[in-house]
């Protein structure tokens, strides 16, 4: 179940998207919402020349200020009349760890996808790559644009029975049983690809049908199409108001980082997507 809600709260009008998105899923399970607000200047400025801080601190200390009295003014705004109850938090630090650090307290987090046209820096860049990797916890990240009017009523569930795929499935369960429609595809593409191989669809299908979830079972190949444009065509074509997929990274240099898949479908999504890793 889903009780504990954290949103990546920023002035942007993106983050009063996606803060809707969540309190209208507090509002179906009762959950408790935090809108979260990192601020990160002080960090950046670590990074910055030491003769041109001391000049800079003023300016930058006002302007925190300004993005952190807008973002609390949006969810103040968002939250009135809500039926669920909220909680605004403002902290200090790179904003990709603390958004991974109070994830774990919670169920689930939702975080932005990034906009090119109002490009972030530094920690706030690595948000939507990073936390789903680090916070152990489920992440539901929202497009920047303009999602379908529905939420989790047609869900798509890419399934390649990896590890990752079957931790996004069991943090997505709620969420799938309360679907008017689930489908689950396995997308076939050159060996070497994370969704390459052969999996037992049918084994999967009857462990969700005893969590009473009926579901389609749709096999592609991708054609041409790398997994992750495969992946979007299909949820545009089934008119899908919500992904579920694993999370894949790698480590390099002892970093994590995400796998060509998880990364196209975090720059060219359309719909919500939630993925664990």
């Amino acid at each position: 179940m889903i009780k504990d809600i954290v949103v990546q709260m920023d002035a942007t009008q993106a983050a009063s998207r996606r803060l809707d998105l969540a309190l209208s899923l507090a509002e179906r399970s009762e959950a408790h919402v935090v809108g979260l607000y990192v601020d990160s200047f002080e960090q950046m400025l670590m990074y910055s020349d030491i003769y041109a801080v001391a000049s800079l601190m003023e300016v930058v200390a006002e302007e925190a200020a300004r993005d952190a009295a807008a973002s609390r003014a949006r969810f103040d705004q968002a939250v009135a009349g809500r039926a669920v109850t909220t909680e605004w938090r403002e902290v200090k630090g790179l904003t990709d760890r603390k958004i991974a650090e109070h994830a774990r307290y919670a169920d689930l987090v939702v975080l932005g996808q990034n906009d090119p046209d109002e490009p972030t820096t530094g920690s706030a860049a690595r948000v939507p790559e990073q936390v789903p990797l680090s916070s152990g916890k489920p992440c539901l990240i929202v497009p920047y644009k303009p999602c379908p009017p529905s939420f989790g009523e047609n869900v798509l569930v890419a399934w390649d029975g990896s590890r990752e795929a079957s931790r996004a499935v069991s943090d997505a369960l709620p969420l799938l049983k309360a679907a008017k429609q689930v489908t689950v595809a396995q997308i076939k593409a050159v060996s070497g690809d994370p969704f390459a191989g052969g999996v037992d669809l049918a084994a999967f299908s009857t462990h969700l049908a005893r969590h009473g979830i009926q579901l389609q079972v749709r096999t592609e190949a991708a054609e041409g199409r790398t997994v992750a444009q495969a992946l979007l065509s299909l949820a545009k074509s089934l008119s899908a108001d919500l992904m579920v997929m694993g999370a894949y990274g790698h480590t390099r240099l002892r970093e994590l980082v995400l796998g060509g898949v998880t990364r196209e479908i975090l720059a060219q999504m359309t719909v919500p997507v939630l993925m664990s890793h």
